[in-house]
Parts: C-alpha cells; sequence; structure tokens
C-alpha cells in the first residue's frame, strides 16, 4: 500500500424502507492503514485526503433486481481507494411474480405521468441516506456532494430520484444498464423519457444487453424504441448538460454486477459474449472514477 493511497473499511447498519423491510448496508470508506489505534474493532482513522479537503463525497449504489450488495462490493472498494465513500445495500422484498427477490425497492406507484417526480421511486434512498447522516462517522462526510449509481432498475430509479427533495444533496448520476423511457401502460407515450432532473449524468451500456429485446416481445415503451441502444440514446437527449454515453463492447445486462449466476429470475435479460469479468468491470470502474471525480469536486 503506497503512502498515499487509504486501506478501505466498511461499516454495516440496517435501516427500513418505506414499506417496513429492512435494508443491509456496508459503508465503505478510506482510511489510514499506517495509523492503527486501540479499538475493540480495530478501527483505522479515515484517512486525511491528499488535497486536504475535509470531508469525503458519497456514492450510494442502487442495485438491479435480483442482485445482492456484494455484487457491488468491486466498485465500492475501487471508489473508496479513490476517497470516493461508497453505500452498497441489499432489500428482499415480494416481486411482482410472488416470490421474494433481491430489489433496489421500487415503488412502481410512481412511475405514472401522474406520479413521476413527487415521491421516492426508490424506496430505500430517504432512509438510507437519513441512516448515513446520523451515522458516527458522518463528520467526514460531505453530503452536499452525493451521486447516486444505479444498475439496470436501480438505474432507472436514480435516474428519477437524482436531486429531488427527498435526496437532498445528490448532484450527480450513473446508470449501467438503464434507460429513462416510462412504460407505455403506465400511461407513457411511445418512447417518451420519463423528466429527469438536469445533473451530469453519466449513462453506461453493454452491446450485448439483453433488456431491449425483453421489451421488444411485450412492446413495453412503444414500438419504435424496442433495443436498448435506441432506449439509452434517446434517454441521453433528455438528460441536463455534460452528460454522457459509453458503450462496452461484449458487455451484458449483468456486466456491473460481480459473480451474477443468473438464479435469480433475471438471467433471461443476460446475452453477453462472456466479457463480464474482471476486464470489463475494470474499464466501467475507471469511467465512473473518472466521472464522479470530475463532478464530486469542490
Amino acid at each position: 500500500m503506497s503512502a498515499d493511497r487509504p486501506a478501505v473499511q466498511a461499516l454495516v447498519g440496517v435501516a427500513s424502507s418505506s414499506t417496513g423491510a429492512p435494508i443491509h448496508y456496508r459503508l465503505y470508506l478510506p482510511v489510514d492503514p499506517e495509523q492503527q489505534v486501540d479499538h475493540p474493532r480495530m478501527w483505522f482513522p479515515i484517512r486525511a485526503h491528499p488535497a486536504g479537503l475535509s470531508r469525503w463525497p458519497l456514492a450510494v449504489v442502487l442495485p438491479g433486481f435480483g442482485c445482492a450488495a456484494e455484487s457491488y462490493g468491486w466498485l465500492a472498494r475501487t471508489l473508496a481507494d479513490t476517497f470516493i465513500c461508497t453505500l452498497t445495500y441489499s432489500l428482499i422484498e415480494q416481486s411482482s411474480f410472488g416470490d421474494p427477490i433481491f430489489t433496489p425497492g421500487i415503488d412502481f406507484d410512481t412511475a405514472t405521468p401522474a406520479a413521476h417526480g413527487s415521491a421516492p421511486r426508490c424506496t430505500a434512498l430517504p432512509s438510507l441516506l437519513q441512516a448515513v447522516a446520523s451515522c458516527r462517522l458522518a463528520n467526514h462526510l460531505d453530503l452536499t456532494r452525493i451521486a447516486l449509481i444505479g444498475h439496470s432498475a436501480g438505474g432507472a430509479a436514480a435516474l428519477a430520484d437524482v436531486a429531488r427533495p427527498w435526496t437532498p444533496g445528490t448532484v450527480a448520476a450513473v446508470t449501467y444498464g438503464a434507460h429513462g423511457v416510462g412504460a407505455v401502460k403506465a400511461g407513457w407515450g411511445d418512447g417518451t423519457v420519463c423528466p429527469i432532473q438536469p445533473v451530469p449524468t453519466l449513462l453506461l451500456a453493454g452491446d450485448h444487453d439483453g433488456l431491449g429485446d425483453a421489451a421488444a416481445v411485450d412492446g413495453r415503451y412503444g414500438p419504435n424504441f424496442s433495443s436498448m441502444q435506441d432506449l439509452i440514446a434517446r434517454t441521453l437527449e433528455a438528460c441536463g448538460p455534460n452528460s454522457e454515453l459509453r458503450t462496452f463492447a461484449g458487455a451484458g445486462h449483468f456486466a456491473l454486477a460481480e459473480n451474477y449466476d443468473g438464479s435469480m429470475s433475471t438471467g433471461y435479460l443476460e446475452k453477453g459474449s462472456g466479457l463480464e469479468g474482471p476486464a470489463v468491470r475494470a474499464a466501467i470502474g475507471q469511467e465512473i472514477m473518472r466521472f464522479l471525480t470530475k463532478h464530486l469536486s469542490t
């Protein structure tokens, strides 16, 4: 470990979603490996920022359906290693088909044109942000510099919830395998993007994502937007200034989720070419790190 890089440790806790379901979270922080203290938990002091800043920005990872917090631990460690504290979480709720599933916590009632932007799309976010703000290490965090990172349905929720009254301090969004086009059955017009707050947004995609194919089967987003590439390109047009799109060749829908095994009834979305390993995740991590370093700087 070099002298100018931190070690990474995590603070764990439990919050409650708006439905009352328990949310198990892990907050990854940069700590000093050279100043260990005598403490029952062997907690290291928080690493001093090399640029002299007193507080760290925060990223909150909203998972995809079927993905536990551990799927995004690699990303949290990557970001914390570059002085961006990162929170991951696991939430289990009943799915629309009846069985419990790992979920970001989605209130589908807010996905209509009338309700969009009036209440949290992600039911976990408000209580998670409150838990972070009240944790014993909160004074090391700058909660005016928060980014939402969302995968799949978590990405759609990040686009809906960033810079809203219930997510104070959120100033940027990153998504992978996600878009902001509203479902026709929910009342949106063909190919209509749900309004997105004008914050810097990074849309990440794999060119072997099966989400668009699945949507084309039932015409979920209208007849003119059946491919994932079309859905994301349309979303980019609706994003604010300083927004970007990056596509990864050969990567599928679950490239962001480490060790995803397709066992959670969402494997039909995956048609990747086998590149969803360390190399593509490293490339995705570099893009996220570059974007957040730029837009979470003071």
